[in-house]
């Protein structure tokens, strides 16, 4: 694959530095406010509301321009973002716009990426290959997040690790810099006006798997919504040493995508086959019951055991969806991958709106029992498609 280095430095460096930004993000948020859902629902809105509004503008607007050179200028905006949200961390509404405008340049940046790929590579083992690559690679080097958090942390405050991002993003700009600007990325489609009138979205040319695919990541995207914007509060419920048990949470997840990455090939098979919707009520069935279970014996390493089998399922469903929509959206992939944006956002942007007010009003346990009975009726769902299909 060509410069096949180089794209993969560069998601290896821009997931590192976004783990520490948004492992620290949240630390910083829950303890300016005092642990307020409120302000951690805004803050986990500010990562799902542009995704959810902006992904087809964001799309439509890359497809017009140089692939290479949209990643370098967003790459280089993103640097300055960090360096003022490191300067105002204290203002947390101030960060909250920041970590918007960071999110949605993010978002672009992977449209982009994702282009890029299918631009330059079309071999479908090629592709599945590539795409394992970069979880496994990425997944690992933010092992490395907790334990340099750890030893550093002791010397520095949390709000050196969003100028540690900012670096690691320095260096994601270097390793696109290092592509040569080939004629294929000048624009993403070569034709521009003609894919502007083939749009998927506009044609609604999804097929049944696509759909499938999209509402099943939207589903299981509940609890991932979750663990990501209340995560830390239900850790702070449960445990007495919440700073220490988010940061092991944190770990066991990261631990959790790269086992999903590593066996993700394993599992294409069942995915793809007839057995694929019973493998999915099983999965989603016991992490509903073990979500009701941390909730009401207030138990981490329950609570854990259900974060950990959503994620691992949530990484295999979306590299099967990835390399299935690469192959058969080539030329629309950045539609697609909006579409999915949008479900997944707009899942996430309705459990922070929710999710905050039901907290404040009746409690975490009684948000977590509910996510538990989310997770219970999709799993009841998924088997009776399985009866169906």
């Amino acid at each position: 694959m060509p410069n096949k280095k180089q794209l993969l430095s560069y998601r290896i460096f821009d997931e590192l530095g976004d783990w520490f930004y948004y492992f620290v993000i949240v630390l910083i948020v829950f303890k300016t406010s005092n642990d307020n859902a409120i302000y951690l629902g805004v803050l986990s809105a500010s990562y799902t509301v542009p995704g959810l509004v902006f992904s087809r503008l964001l799309a439509r607007t890359l497809r017009k321009h140089n692939i290479r050179s949209s990643l370098l200028s967003m790459a280089t905006i993103r640097v300055f973002v960090l360096v003022a949200m490191f300067i105002f961390v204290t203002n947390t509404l101030f960060v909250i716009i920041l970590v918007f405008l960071e999110q949605m340049l993010s978002l672009g940046s992977k449209l982009a990426f994702q282009n890029m790929i299918v631009d330059i590579e079309e071999d479908e083992d090629v592709l599945k290959s590539f795409n394992r690559d970069v979880t496994i690679w990425s997944t690992a080097a933010r092992l490395c997040v907790i334990p340099i958090y750890f030893l550093l942390t002791k010397q520095f405050s949390d709000e050196i690790f969003v100028l540690l991002d900012a670096i690691f993003m320095v260096f994601a700009l270097i390793s696109i810099g290092l592509i040569s600007n080939d004629t294929s990325f000048s624009k993403s489609i070569v034709n521009v006006k003609l894919e502007r009138s083939q749009t998927v979205f506009e044609k609604n040319r999804f097929d049944g798997l696509t759909i499938w695919l999209i509402v099943l990541l939207s589903s299981i995207g509940v609890a991932n919504a979750f663990t990501d914007a209340y995560g830390i509060s239900a850790i702070n419920f449960i445990s007495n040493n919440t700073q220490i048990q988010y940061a092991i949470a944190v770990f066991v997840m990261t631990i959790a995508e790269l086992i999903s990455g590593m066996t993700s090939k394993l599992v294409d098979n069942q995915l793809s086959g007839h057995k694929r919707n019973y493998l999915i009520s099983i999965m989603v069935l016991l992490s509903g019951v073990l979500m009701i279970g941390a909730g009401l014996f207030k138990t981490m390493i329950i609570l854990l055991t259900s974060l950990v089998i959503c994620r691992i399922f949530f990484i295999w469903i979306q590299l099967y969806a990835l390399a299935y929509f690469q192959q058969k959206f080539k030329n629309q992939i950045m539609s697609v991958l909006a579409v999915q944006n949008m479900a997944l956002d707009g899942v996430a942007l309705g459990n922070s709106i929710i999710g905050g007010f039901l907290i404040n009003q009746l409690g975490i346990i009684s948000y977590m029992l509910m996510i538990g009975v989310n997770c219970i009726i999709f799993g009841l769902a998924f088997i009776l498609m399985r009866k169906g299909n």
